[in-house]
């Protein structure tokens, strides 16, 4: 038989589709991604093994960095005081960031990550990353933000934050009937000023205020720091 007569095996394509890591950059940038969060023991030390380091302002930090330690903080919460949610799956997409949807049926949870600080605080704090002051390295002044000032400061921030994302074009992916949480993460001007107690008051009053004017929002779990989750709801449970 002629060789142009033979037939060729057509070649195999090597499948290049690299595979995405759960709370890496591409899962967390990617439009749609998925992953399986067990209950139990197991499932906790699978949240407590998640890499959630933010590098410093100017090097290489990316906001993937604070959404990703968020919502991993937001689930360890989840998973110590609302255990019965678990077994269930996190969905990372668009309006909202998030949708986490429990094995056996419960409510879906939506949420949605933001900041919560003025956007002027946020650009000096880039701004001024790194660079010498006559104290060292840029810092501000604590008679400047203290007292009522920081308070009346972090509520206004808070407030915003809470309104700006009430609107429906956040939420517009979200499952029907599933409970819609507003992921805070604390950029506020003097924060550090503020106790946790009196943070979390705050946080539920200023949700009790604002919750005829938002209807949208069910919950709001503000996070301080690189651990602490406060919630809106007098507890520490968030779910329904």
């Amino acid at each position: 038989m002629a060789a142009s007569a033979r037939r060729r095996r057509p070649r195999r394509r090597r499948n290049r589709t690299r595979r995405m890591v759960p709370f890496e950059r591409d899962w967390m940038l990617a439009k749609s991604a998925e992953v399986g969060l067990t209950d139990g023991l197991a499932g906790s030390a699978l949240l407590n093994s998640i890499e959630t380091r933010v590098p410093p302002r100017g090097v290489g930090r990316e906001n993937w960095h604070r959404e990703r330690l968020c919502i991993v903080l937001l689930m360890r919460h989840l998973a110590k005081h609302a255990p019965r949610l678990f077994p269930g799956s996190l969905i990372q997409q668009q309006a909202p960031d998030f949708v986490f949807r429990p094995y056996d049926g419960q409510a879906v949870l939506a949420i949605e990550h933001t900041d919560a600080g003025s956007s002027s605080f946020q650009s000096g704090m880039d701004e001024f990353a790194h660079k010498p002051s006559p104290r060292g390295f840029f810092s501000f002044d604590p008679g400047r933000v203290a007292g009522e000032e920081v308070e009346i400061g972090f509520r206004s921030d808070l407030l915003e934050a809470i309104v700006r994302k009430s609107k429906p074009k956040f939420w517009q992916h979200a499952p029907m009937g599933s409970r819609k949480v507003l992921l805070v993460s604390d950029q506020i001007e003097g924060s550090d000023f503020i106790e946790d107690q009196d943070a979390r008051s705050m946080v539920g009053n200023i949700f009790a205020e604002c919750v005829m004017r938002v209807p949208a929002i069910d919950a709001v779990a503000l996070i301080r720091g690189d651990r602490r989750v406060l919630t809106s709801t007098g507890t520490n449970d968030l779910a329904p």
